[in-house]
């Protein structure tokens, strides 16, 4: 993948360094990225209703507001992940990764393998349906970083596992201490190949 390709739909990038090998680029998928938080907000505000239905055992009143409002509350949700979606893209190369996003301004945030303690794999009914799921990294310092929705997740959890693994294992060994097959940390992501 070449380095100048990073950039989305409104134009924002991430600019890679020069000698930067980019393993992988997407984006969410749409249904699950952009459905699962109005879905959760709507029941939110349907489970509460529920509640005080039952405390009050008033009439349908709690029922009939925490209905309009969910419905209110989970198309405001809607549109803002519209607008997030077509700002938000994620990639990772041989020694980082990135991933654009944002609804009123684009942030754009890197992430050095090295940094990374815990990779997690995650899929709600809605995302197993459409072979998506969302990758959470914990990081150095207990702070959470994710890649949301994204296709054939299983795939991209263990192409990035074994990245950070072989990152981390090149900085550990110096390069003196290399066997002659594996002269050093410049040489490209090679997964393929042997006694590596």
């Amino acid at each position: 993948m070449s380095t100048e390709t990073l950039i989305n739909e409104q134009g924002t990038y991430a600019l890679p360094a020069s000698d930067e090998n980019f393993v992988w680029q997407g984006r969410p998928v749409f249904v699950p990225f952009v459905l699962t938080p109005v879905i959760n907000t709507y029941l939110f505000f349907q489970l509460i209703g529920i509640f005080f239905y039952f405390i009050t055992r008033d009439d349908f009143i709690p029922l009939t507001f925490f209905m309009v409002g969910g419905l209110f509350f989970a198309i405001i949700v809607f549109l803002g992940q519209l607008y997030t979606f077509r700002r938000t893209d994620y990639a990772f190369s041989e020694n980082r990764l990135i991933s654009c996003s944002g609804e009123w301004e684009t942030t754009v945030t890197s992430v050095d393998l090295d940094n990374i303690a815990k990779i997690s794999v995650s899929t709600n009914p809605l995302e197993k349906l459409l072979n998506a799921g969302t990758i959470t990294l914990t990081l150095s310092g207990s702070t959470l970083s994710s890649m949301v929705s994204v296709k054939d997740p299983h795939t991209i959890y263990r192409t990035l596992e074994k990245l950070s693994l072989d990152f981390k294992s090149d900085l550990h060994y110096p390069n003196a201490n290399r066997p002659n097959t594996n002269p050093g940390y410049k040489t490209q992501y090679r997964p393929e190949a042997k006694n590596r």
